[in-house]
């Protein structure tokens, strides 16, 4: 493309003229290929023809063959073309005299190699009675005959190729004879018992005459050479289109040049602010005093801070893009009550208490989702606190507990604990029974209101207000009657 009017000076940025082209080859290869394939139909289609042909004709003569069988052979006239069967001789009647006409026997392959014989002389196509030990030498097996029947021996039930006669493709078939009972009557001499192969017929049908069946190819390859053409003439406007339209792509392309330009700086300006937030971000996450790291919610380690590989006595490179199950816990499978699993279902903040194997520590594990601009789980953040010595001191205060309260129940003395509004907190059985009352009805109602009397309940209130203020003595006595 050459220089226009608006100064647009460029060659074919898209090398429009390169593609079309190559489409062009590509087409004609496509072409090409099919018209490959479609000969190569109407080949299978002919050896297909050819077989049914050849079937039907294989099949026609075994039919007239075995109605000759079953009849023991037909008595026809001597004649030069039929002279009696030397083959059949061991026959008795094979020669008769009935009206003053002498007739000789015609057995089921005599009658074959006659009509087989018309054949020949009337058409191209041939048959031929055979088998490798034939009563006539004339009807010894050809190179392919004798390949047919040796398959016959191997179990095969039928043979068929395309094989030369003479100079000519034929489409040859040939299909065994198994030994019937009425076959006995002229083969049992040769050693042939029952179900035995005894040889075969081939039927050859010339190729020529399956193919002049055939659609003429010229018309073929003129509708091949018509699609392709008007291919062709399709991808020819098509580029010329294009090339007339490239020039507008090229003004269009220059404002997005300088759309883009403009962009870049935009782009520039706020990838620096962009570059300092994340420094921000990151010098918070690392100085956060717990381990925490960066998860995907494919339990990826994305990034740790500085207390992580600290407690880890590790690097980065040894925790990041690692699993974090297989980190923490040791394991492919993440714990049972496992945070991020619960963040998925509801992309809310969790918090658990987490057994951590690789520490042998309990932690107190946060978890905190972030989303991305769809609202969709990107990451959590996992903060992991320490609280396994909280736990201890935590066990040993509810030891320490249960024991008071061991001691508070076998006191043989009344017990009661209130708070500074005289409330009763507790209270233990031998106050229960110095009282009268049950536990259930004690506590939770005023001391100072219902078990003191009303004389006596400003001054235990003032000595109460003066304990709780630690003014009173640790020890008073005071009397309060039944």
């Amino acid at each position: 493309m050459t220089k226009g009017k608006s100064g647009i000076l460029k060659k074919d940025p898209l090398k429009i003229r390169q593609y079309a082209i190559l489409i062009l080859i590509l087409w004609t290869i496509v072409l090409l290929l099919f018209v490959l394939w479609d000969k190569q139909n109407m080949e299978e289609e002919a050896l297909n023809r050819a077989f049914v042909y050849t079937k039907v004709g294989f099949d026609k003569d075994i039919l007239y063959r075995k109605w000759a069988s079953e009849h023991g052979g037909v008595y026809v006239p001597i004649t030069k073309k039929t002279p009696p069967n030397p083959y059949l001789s061991h026959i008795k009647n094979r020669d008769i005299i009935t009206d003053s006409v002498q007739l000789t026997l015609v057995n089921p392959a005599y009658m074959t190699r006659q009509v087989y014989e018309l054949q020949d002389a009337g058409s191209d196509i041939h048959g031929h009675i055979t088998s490798l030990n034939p009563i006539r030498p004339e009807n010894k097996a050809d190179a392919w005959e004798t390949k047919a029947l040796l398959s016959f021996e191997k179990g095969v039930n039928d043979f068929y190729e395309v094989d030369t006669i003479k100079g000519k493709a034929y489409f040859r078939y040939m299909k065994p004879f198994v030994v019937e009972t009425s076959c006995l009557k002229c083969h049992a001499q040769q050693g042939y018992k029952l179900n035995d192969i005894r040889g075969g017929i081939s039927v050859s049908y010339p190729m020529e005459s399956i193919k002049v069946l055939d659609i003429n190819e010229s018309n073929h390859f003129l509708t091949h050479f018509i699609v392709w053409f008007l291919g062709i003439i399709v991808i020819g406007t098509a580029y010329f289109r294009i090339h007339k339209s490239d020039f507008k792509r090229l003004v269009a392309e220059q404002k997005l040049h300088h759309f883009n330009k403009e962009l870049e700086k935009e782009v520039a300006i706020r990838t620096k602010d962009l570059i300092e937030s994340e420094h921000k971000w990151e010098s918070v996450f690392r100085a956060i005093a717990s381990p925490a790291q960066l998860i995907d919610k494919n339990h990826v380690i994305k990034y740790v801070n500085d207390a992580t590989l600290e407690a880890f006595k590790c690097n980065k490179e040894d925790l990041i893009g690692k699993n974090c199950c297989a980190i923490f816990h040791q394991s492919d499978e993440y714990p049972q009550n496992c945070p991020l699993e619960k963040i998925k279902e509801d992309q809310k903040p969790v918090i658990e208490e987490i057994y951590v194997e690789a520490f042998y520590k309990l932690y107190l594990i946060s978890c905190t989702p972030l989303l991305d601009s769809e609202g969709n789980l990107d990451s959590i953040i996992h903060i992991m606190t320490d609280i396994s010595e909280i736990k201890l001191v935590e066990e040993n205060l509810i030891k320490e507990r249960n024991k008071a309260q061991q001691y508070l129940e076998v006191a043989a003395v009344m017990m009661i604990s209130i708070d500074k509004s005289g409330t009763v907190l507790l209270v233990n059985p031998k106050g229960c029974e110095i009282l009268g009352y049950s536990k259930k009805e004690i506590i939770g109602s005023n001391w100072f209101d219902n078990y003191i009397p009303k004389h006596q309940r400003k001054e235990m209130k003032e000595v109460a207000q003066k304990a709780f203020a630690g003014e009173a003595p640790l020890f008073k006595r005071l009397e309060v009657p039944k």
